[in-house]
């Protein structure tokens, strides 16, 4: 499972990873189904989160494997998260679609979920990012911000 969520989510995550995750958040857990096949692989699966928020809304992952798509994995794990959500008494499913993945964005559309935002994932990776262009005003803002503060790389004394 940690796999294909990291996979298709691509927010990179392990099984130990995924169960943290799940302990985190058991209480606003509502539901969790795998689908596998007749020989208990797996095909895909559902995993829906109450809002930390008012008004009931959750946030749903609902992922099958790409060579299981179109043939009815994703139907019923759909199915499943909506009677779950409606015996949640939830009031609005939340999903992200990736936008390099049509099969996925028609499948929300023909269940009725509509645009409400688009994002795109970026990452910085600070072991090779050089702050050095910035250390002049960085000691500027430090100057305005804190006056008796000790300048970037001197020791801190002892008024603070």
């Amino acid at each position: 499972m940690a796999d294909l969520f990291t996979r298709e989510q691509d927010e990179p995550t392990t099984a130990p990873g995924l169960r943290d995750d799940y302990e985190a958040h058991r209480e606003r857990i509502f539901r969790l189904l795998v689908a596998e096949d007749e020989r208990g692989e797996l095909l895909g699966f559902n995993w829906a989160t109450h809002s930390r928020f008012a008004g009931r809304p959750a946030y749903c992952y609902l992922i099958v494997k790409p060579a299981q798509r179109g043939r009815g994995a994703g139907r019923l794990l759909y199915d499943d998260l909506e009677e779950a959500a409606r015996r949640a008494q939830v009031s609005q499913l939340q999903i992200s679609v990736r936008d390099d993945c049509p099969q996925g964005r028609a499948f929300a559309d023909r269940r009725g979920f509509v645009e409400q935002r688009r994002s795109i994932g970026m990452t910085l990776d600070l072991r090779a990012f050089d702050d050095r262009p910035y250390d002049e005003i960085i000691a500027r803002l430090e100057r305005v911000h804190r006056p008796h503060a000790p300048q970037r790389g001197q020791p801190a004394d002892d008024r603070y």
